[in-house]
């Protein structure tokens, strides 16, 4: 009973963060879970199907701000779905040190994407006269995303990324946005928070078929993550994009620290 309490209540904090940042919490539920005694292909199983709870809330309130994209999301979610899907069917292959390592080496990249990114200028292209399919607005202000032939194959990495480690894409998602195709941090967060249903069940569909879902985990964890991602998804709407960037980067810095630890533990 200790276990569930703590699941819940470490869920609800990571709904919190997932939804403030568009990442489905998956980010850092994994590493919560895999803490609590799972083993990492349970807990990246867990952890997909609580990105999809998480969503749910959080995308009724990113839509309703107006800032997510779905014309853009609407582009990108095929090469997230074969990415996700293409990368379930191995995780269960992976040995569990091996797949923290990996995953602590994709937090710390994710981070530094993130602080890059918060150290520049706001650089928004505005949209000319001609209406463009993928434009989009966030807090008032028009924006035409940038470089739409690069992001295919970019975010068919970024659907690896939710397969294998559960993270639901949206940790890679959000930052990638906002460096490739150059979308505000804050709308590319609600973006990537309404592409993260589909993808997220799907991978999860894959860990349930071979048996990697422990579904009292999941039905404590959801306790947390739902309430939570809804509380953050309103969060996301209040805080700066500075704030959001920079918190952001840090707090993957430190669950990267902690899965490094963790995986050693196992080696």
């Amino acid at each position: 009973m200790e276990q569930a309490a703590l699941t819940a209540l470490g869920s609800l904090a990571v709904g919190v963060v997932g939804g403030a940042f568009g990442v489905g919490g998956g980010i850092f539920l994994v590493p919560l879970l895999v803490w609590l005694g799972h083993r990492p292909v349970e807990a990246v199983g867990v952890s997909l199907f609580c990105v999809i709870g998480t969503s749910v809330g959080a995308s009724s309130v990113a839509l309703k701000s107006g800032e997510a994209n779905l014309s853009l999301s609407l582009l990108l979610e095929p090469f997230l779905l074969a990415g996700a899907v293409g990368a379930g069917l191995v995780a269960t292959k992976v040995g569990d040190a091996t797949l923290l390592y990996a995953f602590a080496a994709v937090l710390v990249l994710i981070a530094l994407a993130t602080a890059s990114r918060a150290r520049g200028a706001q650089d928004l292209v505005a949209p000319t006269d001609e209406p463009g399919l993928f434009d989009g607005s966030s807090g008032g202000a028009r924006y035409r995303p940038q470089r739409l032939r690069v992001l295919p194959p970019v975010m068919l990495g970024a659907g690896v990324t939710a397969g294998l480690f559960g993270i639901g894409g949206g940790a890679v998602v959000v930052p990638l946005l906002a460096l490739v195709a150059r979308v505000p941090m804050r709308a590319a967060a609600a973006t990537s928070t309404v592409s993260l249903m589909v993808t997220a069940g799907a991978a999860g569909a894959v860990h349930l078929a071979h048996g990697t879902v422990p579904l009292d985990a999941v039905a404590w964890a959801l306790l947390g993550v739902i309430p939570g991602g809804l509380l953050g998804a309103r969060l996301q709407t209040r805080l700066p994009e500075g704030v959001l960037r920079g918190v952001f980067a840090l707090l993957a810095l430190a669950v990267a620290a902690s899965v490094v630890l963790r995986a050693r533990g196992l080696s």
